[in-house]
């Protein structure tokens, strides 16, 4: 599972960076997606190593899942950035590829299960249907920058789920002050 933290963690830093190119800002402001995704890989193998080990066959039938829909993603990726490219929608390939990474979540929500995920999906599609009804300018902060939050919050989200918590301070069938 360190693996895909660490993979997602690049992919948030990537899309806040394709977010943040399109703003005027100092290159020093840039250098915080990183250091973040980087935290957050520090802070995911800390917290994936006080955890038992996966079972070997589901770890192999959710890595399967994690590339299947990948592959698809990636390969709808392909095809959407050229076409509206050659339509003249440059302005609306980085919303549009936010689309399809939030839609991949929702197969792996079910899948793995990890409901977590579809809570991202939703925000990163919700992101970029208001980043394309924005003016062309704003489209690729408003997708880059909330696809790249959302990715963090997957990550946060998932290490918790694999940590037995609910939310980020209660665990499943904990007494709580209320029960």
């Amino acid at each position: 599972m360190l693996f895909g933290v660490i993979i997602v963690n690049i992919f948030a830093a990537v899309w806040c960076e394709l977010g943040m190119s399109h703003l005027p800002m100092a290159n020093a402001a840039r250098a915080l997606p990183p250091m973040i995704s980087l935290w957050l890989v520090v802070a995911g193998a800390r917290a994936l190593r006080r955890l038992p080990a996966r079972d070997r066959a589901e770890a192999k039938r959710i890595g399967r899942l994690i590339g299947i829909w990948a592959g698809a993603e990636g390969a709808a990726m392909l095809v959407t950035a050229p076409i509206l490219g050659m339509l003249g929608l440059q302005a609306d390939i980085l919303p549009a590829l936010a689309i399809i990474v939030g839609l991949h979540f929702v197969p792996l929500a079910h899948g793995i299960p990890c409901k977590p995920y579809y809570a991202v999906a939703a925000a990163m599609i919700l992101a970029a249907a208001v980043a394309l009804a924005l003016p062309a300018a704003d489209r690729a902060p408003v997708s880059g920058i909330a696809s790249g939050v959302a990715l963090w919050v997957s990550v946060v989200l998932r290490i918790r789920q694999e940590e037995g918590r609910v939310f980020f301070f209660e665990k499943k069938n904990q007494k709580t002050f209320t029960s």
